[in-house]
């Protein structure tokens, strides 16, 4: 059996997280070191760490207290094939009500400490290093960019969805208004198939705003770790962590977004030519025909002509007979009008 041999990220604040974790490496014979370990003289703060993670069969990461670089660090671990150990240490309030906000560790478990001692049984037990399974294969072509937007948008949000669609670049979207929190399976899944991902980081006096940097340092590290071409805006001078801070492209008005958008979309376009479409397997069963589609009308624009049932409702207001559909989440409003877009540029075009 594989001895465990990788890092262990933790945040620098509070101490007594780090306390705990270094008198346990130090009483503990093992093959985990510690980030503070690591020598960054004159290097990008993020690289040996991200080194000693690739070289390692495994992440150990304390989430006691959510930081953006541990978190980012899970993220591209999870992506570069590692086993993902997370741990909580029981004896310290930490953050658990913004943990359960964000998502995505609630589906990927823990386990608890309360002392060295504790956490010593934890790391000498080890004894499954397999990491998540992930379909690495599965490009969804029609639909290549992934977008995480925070819950309330603003100008710089509203620009970057503008600039996605003059740059003719089709995305899937994960929006909290829509979606709710961010499932880890959800959003590796996701990741995975893109050919591209953009997600913003918002200044502190955004509404949200820890939730949702959170989710992006989570999805800027998958991204990476699956070496997808990442375009990952700061909106303002902070807070841009210092390890990361040559990830991150910042503007301090909207309209500069542009010219990122324009840097980035050759990165997709070229990836795009690149890969080969894969060959139509043709499903055997009924069930296997039957599309039931996205939760969000947005995500299926090039596939819903083929299961969107005209209904009353869709039929009055080609006529011209409404202009205002009204309803309930997930009733088909903007399925709806998507179609009609659809009908009326087929007409003209004719």
């Amino acid at each position: 059996m594989d001895k465990p041999v990788g890092l262990f990220a933790y945040p620098s604040n509070p101490v007594t997280v780090g306390q705990a974790i270094q008198a346990t490496l130090s009483q503990t014979e093992t093959s985990i070191s510690s980030w503070e370990e690591n020598d960054i003289a004159g290097r990008f703060l993020l690289s040996p760490i991200l080194t000693r993670i690739e070289d390692g069969n495994c992440l150990l990461a304390d989430i006691t207290y959510l930081n953006f670089n541990v978190v980012f660090e899970i993220g591209y671990a999870i992506g570069r094939n590692k086993r993902v150990i997370l741990l909580r240490n029981t004896s310290l309030i930490g953050n658990d009500d913004l943990r359960r906000e964000v998502g995505i560790f609630d589906t990927l478990g823990y386990q608890s400490y309360a002392n060295s001692l504790d956490l010593s049984r934890i790391i000498t037990s080890i004894d499954d290093l397999a990491p998540l399974i992930i379909d690495r294969t599965t490009l969804n072509r029609p639909v290549p960019i992934y977008l995480v937007l925070p819950k309330v948008k603003s100008d710089s949000e509203i620009r970057v969805i503008s600039c996605l669609a003059k740059a003719r670049l089709e995305k899937r979207t994960y929006d909290p208004q829509e979606h709710g929190r961010l499932g880890a399976a959800d959003a590796i899944d996701e990741v995975a198939q893109s050919l591209g991902v953009v997600t913003l980081l918002l200044p502190s006096s955004r509404v949200d705003a820890e939730v949702h940097n959170i989710r992006a340092a989570f999805i800027a590290g998958l991204s990476m770790g699956l070496d997808k071409p990442l375009l990952l805006i700061q909106l303002g001078n902070e807070p841009v962590p210092l390890d990361c801070r040559d990830l991150v492209h910042s503007v301090n008005f909207p309209n500069q977004i542009d010219e990122h958008i324009a840097e980035f979309s050759p990165k997709v376009i070229a990836l795009y030519q690149l890969i080969a479409p894969p060959l139509p397997i043709q499903p055997k069963t009924f069930v296997a025909k039957l599309n039931l589609g996205s939760s969000s009308a947005e995500n299926e624009v090039p596939d819903l002509a083929g299961y969107y049932l005209e209904t009353d409702e869709f039929r009055r207001t080609s006529r011209g007979e409404v202009r205002i559909v009204s309803g309930r989440k997930g009733t088909g409003k903007t399925a709806l009008f998507f179609q009609l877009r659809n009908r009326l540029r087929d007409f003209r075009g004719g």
